[in-house]
């Protein structure tokens, strides 16, 4: 539950609060999670071609803000 608390960015200060554990305990928790994660990405690479980019949203809201004063 702590992991998924932290991944919608919710402070651990909250977090303490909410699920009664010190903010000293946590902070330590993250810590340790943080020195097991890798710090290295390794990518694969992939054949070279198009990028197709879909832009739904974004053309139908550029130019539709009004100056509403």
């Amino acid at each position: 539950m702590i992991d998924k608390l932290l991944l919608e960015k919710i402070s651990l200060a909250a977090i303490a609060q909410v699920t009664n554990l010190s903010e000293q305990w946590l902070q330590d928790n993250v810590k340790a999670q943080y020195a097991e994660t890798p710090q290295q990405a390794f990518v694969s690479s992939t054949k070279k071609g198009k990028i197709i980019i879909q832009c739904d949203e974004a053309w139908s809201f550029l130019g539709n803000k009004k100056n509403k004063q």
